[in-house]
This record gives structure tokens, sequence and C-alpha cells, in this order.
């Protein structure tokens, strides 16, 4: 998947300091991160319990935004105050506008992706029951939108990648530091039964994130997944239901399809590369 270790992500020995970001911390990492999301749990449900009877659905919706994005801050504040030679400096330099044809490649290949991420999910069925909690967290209300389609890609990437990735890529092969960020990617999502699609997901966006040195094309690539995820739960729902009348030929075609725009996608983005989109990490 990944070429040569880069220049850009020295594992010299100066690196081996109290400013590692290694397997040690990564672990360390999501614990912290299940601590923080507990305690902002326990103290949302406090106050939405306190205040029942004035809560609306839509304001719950805002709720559970404005605690999502508060659990994240405090695992990111607590990553870069860890490690304070890993805080992302930009999300967005290095990119500039290679964005404007590097956009469409991410969204097309990461549409393409979920038809084969989709089929994954099928190898670990979620039970109806688990199903139907999960879709009673969210709502069709642009609060909870907000919340899957902005503030997860944002927040998401900017720990997983920005400073996950980006620390363990100075300390381990591109391979190893991709994997090791795509398990803590699909951990800290509590899902067991997605733990396939999010670790197959996690792979693709630690490797653009190697090859273009951005977190930018990491959120793209979020958005749209969990976007389309959306479209599928709230506004397509008889989707499944009409894929499912699908032949086996039918199947084998969508997805040899979907495999060969993905591979294109990906050779558009290897091309193009870390030497021509940035030279830094960031």
């Amino acid at each position: 998947m990944t070429d040569h270790y880069n220049d850009n992500f020295d594992n010299s020995p100066k690196d081996q300091d109290n400013n590692t970001i290694d397997l040690r911390f990564a672990v360390k990492l999501f614990f912290v991160s299940i601590f923080y999301m507990i305690m902002v749990s326990l103290v949302t449900y406090v106050i939405v319990t306190f205040l029942h009877d004035l809560v609306t659905p839509l304001l719950k919706s805002l709720v559970n935004l404005l605690s999502y994005s508060v659990s994240l801050l405090l695992i990111i504040k607590y990553a870069t105050n860890a490690r304070p030679q890993q805080q992302p400096r930009s999300v967005t330099r290095g990119t500039g506008w290679k964005m404007i044809w590097l956009t469409p490649v991410l969204i097309i290949s990461t549409l393409a992706l979920c038809v084969w991420v989709e089929g994954l999910s099928l190898l670990v069925p979620m039970p109806e029951a688990v199903e139907e909690f999960f879709n009673d967290l969210v709502k069709p209300d642009v609060f909870s939108i907000l919340t899957i389609v902005v503030a997860a890609p944002i927040l998401e990437e900017v720990l997983c990648r920005g400073i996950l990735l980006k620390g363990l890529l100075k300390n381990y092969s591109p391979d190893n530091a991709i994997g090791i960020s795509a398990i803590f990617f699909g951990a800290i999502h509590l899902n067991p039964w997605q733990a396939i699609p999010a670790l197959a997901i996690g792979i693709f966006l630690g490797w653009v994130f190697y090859k273009t040195r951005s977190v930018l094309p990491g959120i793209i690539i979020h958005a749209t997944v969990n976007g389309t995820s959306v479209l599928m739960t709230f506004y397509l729902p008889d989707a499944d239901h009409i894929f499912a009348e699908f032949s086996i030929p039918v199947y084998i075609l969508w997805f040899a399809i979907s495999a060969v725009i993905f591979a294109a996608g990906c050779l558009l983005i290897q091309k193009k590369g870390p030497s021509n989109l940035s030279q830094h990490p960031h």
C-alpha cells in the first residue's frame, strides 16, 4: 500500500523522548478517550434528565452535538498537551489549489469504497435491537446531521490523523503506523459490529493522509462516508431492500465497477503524491 519511508516523517533517535507517539501512547489515548466520552455523557445525561420537561427532540440533538464536540475537544487537548510537538499546525496548509481536482477524486473514490464497506458490514451483521438503538440516537434534524457530517469528520480527523498518525509515522513504517491509527479509529467508535468497515475506512484515511500530508482530504472522505450513511438511513430507507433484489451477476458487476473506480482514484492520488501536494506533514 505504502512506498518507502519518507524523510518528512523522520524516525531518528531525537524523537524517542517524552514527545514520542508510539503504540503505548495510542493505547493510553484510547482509554483516555473512553474516559472523557463517559464523563461528558454522564454530565449530559444528568442535565437532560433534570430538564426533561424542557428538552425537545431538537434541543436534545443540539445537546448531543455539544456533548460530542466537547468530548472530542477534550481528547484533542489532552493529546496535544501530552505530546506538544505533535500539534497540527494547519488542516489545510500544503494542499492549496490542488484540492480543486482532488476533492471530486476523493468523493467518487469514497463512494466506490462505500460499496465494499457495505459488503464488509454484512460479514458481522448488527442485531436488529442494537441497530434500532443506534438509529434512535440521532434524528433527521439539522443538529444531528451537523454532528455526523461536519463535527465528526473534522474532530476525528484532527485527532486520528492530524495528531496520532502524524506522530506514529515518525516512529513506525507507514504500513504499521496506518494500521495502528486505523485500529484506534475503529475502536473509539465503540461499535464492534462495524469494526471491519471502520478498519477499512481508517486504512484508506490513513493512506490518504500519508500521501497528502493534510487532514483536509480525510475530512472530505469522512464527511462523504457519514453523509452517505445519513442519506441512506434517513432519506432512502428502502435502498437496502432494492439492493437485496439484485441477482448475483449484478452484484458481481456492481462490486467490480466500484473496485475499478476506487483503484483509479487511488492511482490518481498516488501519482500526485506527497511531493506534489505538500512538502511537510502537518
